[in-house]
């Protein structure tokens, strides 16, 4: 949003961050409760891949 404004100043940068605060609260939130829900979804997928791809533990 910073670009559209004529000028910045810092009663604009709050009145963006003031604007954007619930979107950005309600999208942790189920940020969170979706890693909650499929952690252990991920956590296969990813262990997997480790064991795929890093078989000494080790990147090279």
């Amino acid at each position: 949003m910073l670009p559209f404004l004529g000028t910045i100043s810092l009663g604009s940068v709050l009145g963006v961050y003031a604007a954007s605060f619930t979107f950005d609260l309600i999208h942790g939130i189920v940020n969170a409760i979706l890693l909650i829900l499929l952690f252990g979804t991920f956590e296969r997928i990813f262990l997997r891949a480790k064991e795929k791809y890093f078989l000494d533990n080790t990147i090279a």
